[in-house]
């Protein structure tokens, strides 16, 4: 071999250990780093008192999509609720509205609108839109649509979805008695019972009212959620609705038919419901007096045949604050607050946000392991638990609460 050979021969071979290096440095950093956010958890705490296996990070649909427009100022805080709960949200691009999209939509008995502001319009074409690129995807077998200003229990995936998808496919008999599994526990090849029997799956609301006459016809089955907040810290509204039709508590939810459910926070449909809803609600329904997207859907649910179902309590609810409707039509509302109603330990609360990496892996693995049982938000707010030390996180040069906000 000519010395030049040789040269080129020994300038490869130590290409090939600087490129092995480089990739064993790589995997060391990469698993110090995610071992280092394992480490932050509280050691002692044990999942076997909780349920067995919690809900995927779509919540058992094939897809959760979010509804809002593209440049969505509120999209920031729900990405970051859905990151520290462990959930994976779409977020579909919506089209610019123009006058004849808007023209199109509305009722020729009602082009000036008297029964559909512009705001309402632009939310129900939201709707639309998602369900439209949920039937773009053939993969999918079910979606949860949500809004972009909703919020949920930091338990949602790992205790409430899973108790709720159980009792649901009690309520639907697919589920088969003699299995002690969770995740055995469903005659039906899907995880939210049999997709042939239902049409919309309503979690997320702002109230489903019945009366005591009403209620002893009704389909329906109840459930304990440990989370459930306490009686006395729900809503004005759904207390007297709860003391009039003697609803069971303390920590009991119900499923059941759908009656006077509005406000589509969060709901599931199939491929087969979201392809009627787009047959025929794809403009203002001549037939039924419509101003809003969820009245529709109700009505959908009690006029028009479509098989839906509410968890009552609901599992998710907007914040407080201006809706995307009201902006649009110029509507006052109350200011944001940091409390969400009807939820023990929402998720979007600011005592938690902080943009470092390693306080963030320490929440989200906190609330992993015992936000069933505590609310992060509270003990931090109330100075019971304190966020962990420069040395705790492996950050010396970190300053503590400058960067929580």
């Amino acid at each position: 071999m000519s010395p030049k050979g040789g040269m080129l021969l020994f300038l490869q071979h130590r290409l090939y250990i600087a490129v092995a290096v480089a990739a064993c440095l790589i995997l060391y950093v990469s698993n110090v780093l995610f071992f280092r956010g394992l480490a932050l958890a509280p050691r002692h705490l044990q999942k076997a008192d909780r349920v067995k296996h919690p809900a995927n990070e779509t919540l058992g649909f094939g897809a959760i999509i979010a509804v809002g427009r593209n440049n969505s100022t509120r999209r920031d805080d729900l990405v970051y609720a859905a990151n520290i709960t462990s959930l994976s949200i779409d977020f579909p691009s919506q089209p610019k509205w123009t006058e004849e999209s808007i023209s199109n939509f509305r009722d020729p008995q009602d082009p000036d609108g008297k029964n559909i502001t512009r705001g309402a319009i632009y939310a129900w074409m939201g709707h639309l839109n998602a369900l439209r690129w949920f039937l773009a995807h053939p993969e999918l077998e079910t979606a949860f649509i949500i809004e972009d200003d909703v919020d949920w229990d930091v338990a949602l995936r790992t205790t409430q979805i899973p108790l709720t998808s159980r009792a649901f496919a009690h309520f639907m008999g697919t589920a088969d008695p003699t299995s002690p599994s969770l995740f055995h526990s469903r005659l039906a090849d899907h995880y939210w019972s049999d997709l042939n029997k239902w049409d919309v799956l309503w979690l997320g609301h702002c109230g489903d009212f019945f009366g005591i006459q009403e209620q002893e016809g009704m389909r329906r089955t109840v459930f304990e959620d440990p989370t459930m907040p306490e009686h006395e810290s729900l809503d004005f509204y759904l207390q007297m609705h709860f003391n009039t039709v003697n609803f069971p508590k303390p920590k009991k939810r119900m499923i059941h038919e759908t009656r006077l459910s509005l406000c589509t926070f969060g709901y599931g449909v199939t491929r087969a419901s979201a392809q009627m809803m787009l047959k025929r609600y794809s403009q203002q329904h001549p037939s039924l007096v419509t101003w809003a997207w969820d009245v529709m859907v109700r009505l959908a649910c009690t006029k028009e045949g479509f098989r839906c179902f509410t968890v009552n309590p609901e599992l998710m609810r907007h914040i407080e604050g201006p809706s995307a409707v009201s902006l649009e039509d110029h509507k006052e509302e109350k200011a944001k607050s940091n409390i969400t109603p009807n939820l023990r330990c929402a998720a979007r609360r600011s005592e938690w946000r902080t943009w470092h990496w390693g306080l963030w892996e320490w929440a989200k693995h906190r609330i992993e392991l015992r936000g069933d049982k505590e609310c992060l938000a509270d003990l931090l707010g109330a100075g019971d638990v304190k966020w962990p030390s420069p040395k705790e996180i492996g950050d010396e040069n970190w300053q503590g609460t400058k960067e929580v906000s």
